[in-house]
């Protein structure tokens, strides 16, 4: 019984170690619901592949504010490689109601990823409220620059001299 306990703990421990750097093809939205007139964030994120022939969804009932906006960034840690692209939309919806962002797909190393379906509600705005898309917390701001208060550097003044006192013995 151990044996077999010690061989499925190697096992996993392989399994988790290698399993780090597979491809990955995700989607995520900045909201799955929005009022008539206020823009939706789509990001489609890949992770850990040589991809090519990004096919993006149809986009119905919504207009492409933006987009298709591209990134990307490889980090290197100990030898471990790890690469990241997104493909991200602003997006506006067109009219209230419930729309679903059909899979977007994707060939990595040869084999074909989808994302999976996203449903979106769209609400009625009668106010007109304006809603903006949240930062990523991962992100970094600082701000506007103009806005920071601005300290003056301290004056430095000479110190001050010691007056020396002669004895005489």
């Amino acid at each position: 019984m151990k044996k077999l306990f010690f061989l499925f703990l190697i096992c996993s421990s392989v399994q988790i170690i290698f399993g780090q750097n597979a491809p990955k093809f995700d989607v995520s939205v900045s909201t799955d619901s929005v009022l008539l007139g206020n823009p939706i964030e789509v990001e489609f994120l890949i992770e850990n592949g040589k991809s090519k022939g990004f096919e993006p969804p149809r986009f119905d009932g919504f207009e492409v504010l933006s987009g298709p906006n591209q990134s990307s960034s490889i980090q290197i840690i100990n030898g471990d490689m790890k690469q990241k692209a997104t493909y991200t939309y602003i997006l506006e919806p067109k009219n209230v109601g419930k729309y679903e962002i059909k899979p977007a797909s994707i060939m990595i190393d040869g084999k074909e990823f989808l994302t999976k379906p996203i449903t979106i509600s769209v609400y009625p705005n009668p106010e007109g409220i304006k809603q903006e898309i949240p930062n990523k917390s991962n992100e970094l701001n600082f701000g506007d620059w103009n806005d920071m208060q601005r300290k003056k550097a301290p004056i430095e003044t000479p110190p001050a001299k010691k007056e020396r006192k002669t004895i005489k013995i």
